[in-house]
C-alpha cells in the first residue's frame, strides 16, 4: 500500500505500517491492528486509535476522508469505494494503486513516456496546487522545457532537435523534443488532457493543457513507483521538505536579459536551463542555385574536395541520436521574402560591383564609422566572401557567398551559399550538402540535418545584413518587431534517395518517422507519393522532395517556397497591423483622459508620431507585396511527367497565388482603417492642443491684467516714496538749520554773532527765516532726487547676451574649469532623456576693466554638450562690450581644454 502521511505529506510504502518514516506520525492503514497508545518511534511517544479514526489520502478534503474500519482488510482500492466516488480528482500523490497493480512495464493503454508526461502535467494542474484558483492550466512551452530537462536527467527517453519557437515575441532556437510534443497531442486525442488556446497582447498564440478526470483515473491505476520517482525528482526541489514540496513545484520563465530559460521554485531555488544551447555539427557544403534561375553556362564552385577537412572534426551533441530516416545527396534551399523592387536590385548590383572589372570581394556587417580615415581594422570572423555569378541590372542577381563565422573548438563548418535575389522579393540561399560529420553525400541523418539548418538560417540573415539597404532593414525591423535578424524562413529539401523507402502514409505515422521529419520541416501537413520512387512531404516550415532526378521539380518547388515565404511575411505584417490598432486604441484612451497626467500631451504627440511612421511603412510594405504577387509567374507541370503533374496537384500553386493576391488586397483595408483612425486621433490631439492653448491664453490675459494692476500700484507706491523722500529731506534741512544756529537748544540769544547778524535782520523780519528754511529744503530735496536718479541711470545700463552653442565638450575638463569659479547657483532640470544643469557665478578681477559680468552656462551632462552661454554686464561701469567679454570667456575655456579636439569651432 502506498499512502501519504496526513501530517507531513511523505509517501509510505509496505505493509503493515504504523508510523511515518519522515515525521513519526501514527498511520491508520487498512488491514492492520489497532496501534498501542504507548508505542514509540525515534524516541517519541505516539498515540493512535484505529477504530473510526479518519486518515487523509494525499491531502483530500473532509468529504474525501474515509475511516479505517470502512476499508479494513481491503488490499487495493476498488472503483466503487467511497474514495473513488468522493475524490473524483485526486490530489498530491493519490495517483497510484498497490505495488502489484503498478508492476514495472504495465502501463495500460499508454506507454511509459506518455504515462510519465501525463503525471508531469497532472502535478501542475491538480486542484490543491493553487488553492486560490480551481482551474489551473500549464502552458506547453514550459512543459517542453521540462521535457528537455527530463531527457538530460533520464526521466524521458526522447530525442530532441533545435527548432525555432516564439518566446516573448522573439524567434528563439530551442531544443525541442518532437516525440514529447507528439505525445502531448496523443494525450489530447485520447481525452487525457484538455487544451486551451491563448493569445497575448502581441498576438502570440500559445496552448495550455490540463489533466482530465480520465487522466487521474488512469494514473491511479497504472502509475508505477519508478515513473513517479523520476518525475518528482525532475519537478520537485530536492531540498524542500515533504510537507512543502508539492506546493513548490519547479516553474519555468524566460529571462530576456540573458536569453535563457530559468527553472526556479518559489522558495529560493533557481538555475538556468541549457535548452537554448544549440548543438553544432561539422559539415561541408557547396553553393547551389536551381538551374532555371541561372544563365546558361554559369558554373558553381564545389567544396567536395574539402570533405577531408572534417575527418577529425567533432560535434557537441549530448543526446544519443536515434536515426530512423536518412537522406542521400541532399540539396537545401532556404527561402525568404523581403520588400524588393527594380531600384533595390540596381543598388544591390552596384554594391556588389557587378559592372566593375573585378567583381565581388569580401563584405562585412560592421559599420565603417570613419570612412575618411586611412586604415580600417577588422577580424576575419564575420566576413563574407562574395563571388558574382550572373545578373540582370534590374531583375535579379546570383552570387556565391562563403561565410567565415567563428565556430566552437573542434567543429569545422565550411559554409558556402548560392544566393539568388529577384525583383519580386524572393531571396533563396542554396547549399549542396557534401558531408555532415562522417556521412559523405549518403545516409545523412535528419537529426544532424536539423542542427545544420539552424546554422544556415541564422548565417543567411547575416550574409545579407550588409547587402540590404537601410530602408529595407527598417521595414524588416518593423514587420518582425525588432527581431529581423531571427526572422522565419521556408526550407526546401531535395534528396535523391530516402532510407528506408516506404509509402508516404508510412512516413506520416504520427510516431517516430513523422517526428523525425518534423525536425527539418516543422509540423507536417500531408505526404504524397509522386511516383513509385518519388515522395513529397509538406510541412509548416518546409517541404521534402525525394527521388531520383528530383532537380526537375525545382521550378514548382521554388515557386511554392516563394509563396510560403510571402505567407510568412504577410502573417507578420497582419499581426503588426493589429498591434498598431491596439496602440491607436491606447492612444485614444489617453486622449480621453489627458487631464489625468500633465505629461499626456507629450505622450500623445510621441505616440502619434510613431504610429504615423509605422502606417506609412506598412502601406509601403503592402504595395511591395501586392506588386510581387502581380508579377509572379506560376510554372506549369512538365508534360508527360506523372510525378510533376502529381506535384502540381498537391502544391496547388495557382490557387495559392490567387489567395495571396486577395490577402494583399485585404491587408490594404486594414492599413487604411488604421490610417483613418490615426487621422481622427490627430484631429482630436489638435483639438486638445487648441484647448490647452486657449486655457493658457486666458491664463496669460488674467496674469497680464494682474501685472498691469500691480504695475500701477507699484507706480503709485514709487511716487509716494519719492514724496516721502522729499518730505524727509525737508525735515533734515530744518534740523540742519536749527542745529547750525543753535535754535534747537533755545540758546540762540546767547550766541553773539547770531544776535548781531541774524536775529534782527532775518529771524525777526517776517517770512525771511521761513524763506531761508524753504530754500535749504529745496536744495537738499532736489539734490537727493538728482542723486537717486543718477543711481538708477547707472544701474539701467545693462547689456545681456545669450549665445546658443550646442558644442560637444569634455565633461571632466569642464568641471575642473568650474572649480576655478565662485559658483553662486546651480539649477538642475532632469527629464527622461536629458539632464540639464545651469551654473551661475559673478566674475572678478581687473581684466574686466570695471564691474565684472555675471555668467550663466547651460550644460547637457547626459550627452556632454554645452547648449548656451548667457552673461550680463553694466556698460556704464565696465569698459568692455559684450563681444569682448565673450572673447575673454571663450579664451579661458579653450585654455582649460573644455572642448575636445575637432570641436573648438564656434
Amino acid at each position: 500500500m502506498i499512502l501519504f502521511c496526513h501530517e507531513c505529506g511523505a509517501p509510505t510504502y509496505g505493509e503493515p505500517l504504523k508510523f511515518c518514516g519522515e515525521c513519526g506520525s501514527a498511520l491508520a492503514v487498512p488491514g492492520t491492528e489497532a496501534l498501542s497508545s504507548t508505542e514509540k518511534h525515534q524516541g517519541d511517544v505516539l498515540a493512535a486509535e484505529v477504530v473510526n479514526r479518519p486518515f487523509e489520502v494525499a491531502g483530500a478534503s473532509d468529504s474525501e476522508r474515509v475511516t479505517a474500519h470502512t476499508i479494513a482488510g481491503i488490499k487495493g482500492i476498488p472503483q466503487d469505494s467511497p474514495l473513488e466516488s468522493a475524490a473524483g480528482k485526486p490530489t498530491k500523490g493519490e495517483f497510484w494503486g498497490t505495488e502489484d497493480e503498478c508492476s514495472e512495464g504495465d502501463y495500460g493503454p499508454l506507454d511509459r513516456e506518455k504515462t510519465r508526461l501525463l503525471y508531469l502535467i497532472s502535478l501542475y494542474t491538480r486542484d490543491d496546487y493553487q488553492l486560490s484558483r480551481k482551474d489551473t492550466w500549464v502552458r506547453t512551452l514550459p512543459i517542453l522545457v521540462l521535457i528537455y530537462e527530463g531527457i538530460i536527467t533520464g526521466a524521458f527517453d526522447y530525442d530532441y532537435a533545435p527548432q525555432a519557437e516564439r518566446v516573448a515575441g522573439k524567434r528563439i532556437n530551442i531544443n525541442i523534443s518532437q516525440e514529447g510534443r507528439d505525445d502531448i497531442d496523443d494525450l489530447r486525442e485520447g481525452g487525457y488532457v484538455h487544451a486551451l488556446k491563448l493569445t497575448s497582447e502581441n498576438y502570440q498564440c500559445s496552448i495550455a493543457v490540463r489533466a482530465t478526470e480520465k487522466a487521474y483515473s488512469f494514473l491511479k491505476q497504472y502509475l508505477d513507483i519508478d515513473s513517479k520517482t523520476k518525475i518528482e525528482e525532475l519537478v520537485l526541489p530536492q531540498q524542500s521538505s515533504y510537507s512543502t514540496r508539492y506546493e513548490n513545484l519547479l516553474k519555468v520563465k524566460w529571462d530576456s536579459q540573458n536569453g535563457k530559460f530559468l527553472v526556479f521554485a518559489d522558495k529560493g531555488y533557481s538555475r538556468e536551463s541549457t535548452i537554448t544551447d544549440i548543438e553544432a555539427v561539422s559539415y561541408v557544403s557547396s553553393p547551389y542555385i536551381p538551374k532555371h534561375l541561372k544563365t546558361k553556362g554559369t558554373l558553381l564552385s564545389s567544396n567536395a574536395d574539402r570533405v577531408h577537412e572534417i575527418g577529425k572534426a567533432a560535434d557537441n551533441i549530448k543526446d544519443e541520436l536515434n536515426e530512423n530516416i536518412t537522406l542521400d545527396d541532399v540539396r537545401l534551399l532556404v527561402c525568404e521574402w523581403v520588400p524588393m523592387g527594380g531600384n533595390q536590385i540596381v543598388a544591390l548590383n552596384d554594391k556588389l560591383g557587378s559592372s566593375e572589372r573585378v567583381q565581388g570581394g569580401f563584405f562585412t556587417a560592421n559599420i565603417d564609422e570613419n570612412p575618411d580615415g586611412t586604415l580600417f581594422q577588422s577580424e576575419s570572423e564575420g566576413l563574407t566572401a562574395v563571388n558574382l555569378l550572373d545578373f540582370d541590372e534590374t531583375r535579379y542577381v546570383n552570387f556565391e557567398a562563403e561565410v567565415f563565422f567563428e565556430s566552437e573548438e573542434g567543429i569545422v563548418q565550411i559554409e558556402n551559399f548560392g544566393v539568388h535575389f529577384s525583383e519580386e522579393g524572393l531571396i533563396s540561399y542554396g547549399l549542396h550538402i557534401d558531408a555532415i560529420m562522417d556521412r559523405i553525400r549518403e545516409h545523412m541523418s535528419l537529426d544532424q540535418l536539423s542542427r545544420l539548418l539552424v546554422d544556415v538560417i541564422e548565417d543567411s540573415s547575416k550574409v545579407v545584413a550588409n547587402l540590404l539597404s537601410a530602408h529595407q532593414r527598417a521595414l524588416l525591423d518593423l514587420t518582425f518587431l525588432g527581431d529581423a535578424e531571427n526572422r522565419d524562413k521556408f526550407n526546401v529539401i531535395f534528396a535523391e534517395a530516402v532510407s528506408p523507402k516506404m509509402f508516404a502514409d508510412q512516413y506520416m505515422d504520427k510516431e517516430d518517422n513523422e517526428n523525425e521529419i518534423k525536425q527539418v520541416i516543422g509540423d507536417t501537413y500531408y505526404g504524397s507519393d509522386l511516383s513509385n520512387s518519388e515522395l513529397l512531404i509538406v510541412g509548416k516550415c518546409g517541404i521534402l522532395i525525394t527521388g531520383a532526378h528530383s532537380a526537375r521539380h525545382e521550378p514548382m518547388a521554388l515557386s511554392y517556397a516563394s509563396f510560403m515565404a510571402r505567407n510568412i511575411f504577410m502573417k507578420s505584417v497582419f499581426n503588426r497591423c493589429f498591434i498598431l490598432a491596439d496602440v491607436l486604441k491606447k492612444t485614444r484612451n489617453i486622449i480621453d483622459t489627458y487631464e489625468s497626467n500633465p505629461d499626456n500631451l507629450n505622450i500623445i504627440r510621441e505616440m502619434l508620431s510613431v504610429c504615423t511612421e509605422e502606417v506609412i511603412m506598412l502601406s509601403e510594405i503592402q504595395t511591395f507585396l501586392a506588386e510581387s504577387c502581380e508579377i509572379d509567374v506560376v510554372p506549369d507541370a512538365l508534360p508527360n511527367d506523372i510525378a510533376s503533374n502529381q506535384l502540381a496537384v498537391n502544391l496547388k500553386l495557382k490557387r495559392t497565388a490567387i489567395m495571396l493576391r486577395r490577402r494583399a488586397v485585404d491587408m490594404e483595408k486594414t492599413i487604411i482603417g488604421c490610417s483613418n483612425e490615426l487621422e481622427a486621433l490627430r484631429e482630436m490631439s489638435n483639438t486638445i492642443g487648441s484647448t490647452v492653448l486657449l486655457r493658457t491664453r486666458e491664463g496669460l490675459e488674467a496674469n497680464t491684467k494682474n501685472l498691469e494692476d500691480a504695475f500701477r500700484a507699484q507706480a503709485r507706491g514709487a511716487a509716494s516714496l519719492e514724496v516721502m523722500q522729499v518730505v524727509l529731506a525737508g525735515s533734515l534741512a530744518f534740523d540742519i538749520v536749527d542745529r547750525t544756529l543753535g535754535q534747537y537748544l533755545s540758546i540762540a540769544d546767547r550766541i553773539g554773532w547770531v544776535v548781531n547778524y541774524l536775529q534782527e535782520p532775518l529771524v525777526e523780519t517776517p517770512l525771511i527765516w521761513f524763506a531761508i528754511n524753504m530754500i535749504v529744503w529745496l536744495v537738499m530735496g532736489g539734490g537727493l532726487i538728482v542723486f537717486m536718479r543718477h543711481l538708477a541711470y547707472m544701474g539701467n545700463a545693462v547689456e545681456a547676451k545669450r549665445i546658443r552653442l550646442n558644442r560637444k565638450l569634455d565633461l571632466k575638463q569642464l568641471h575642473e574649469y568650474l572649480q576655478t569659479k565662485p559658483i553662486s547657483a546651480t539649477d538642475v532640470e532632469e527629464e527622461e532623456r536629458t539632464l540639464l544643469k545651469k551654473y551661475s557665478w559673478d566674475e572678478s578681477g581687473e581684466k574686466w576693466e570695471g564691474q565684472p559680468p555675471k555668467v550663466e552656462l547651460t550644460i547637457d551632462e547626459r550627452y556632454h554638450f554645452m547648449l548656451q552661454a548667457f552673461f550680463i554686464l553694466n556698460k556704464r561701469r565696465c569698459r568692455l562690450n559684450a563681444e569682448q567679454v565673450w572673447e575673454h570667456l571663450r579664451s579661458e575655456m579653450q585654455q582649460a581644454q573644455v572642448f575636445p579636439p575637432g570641436h573648438e569651432q564656434w
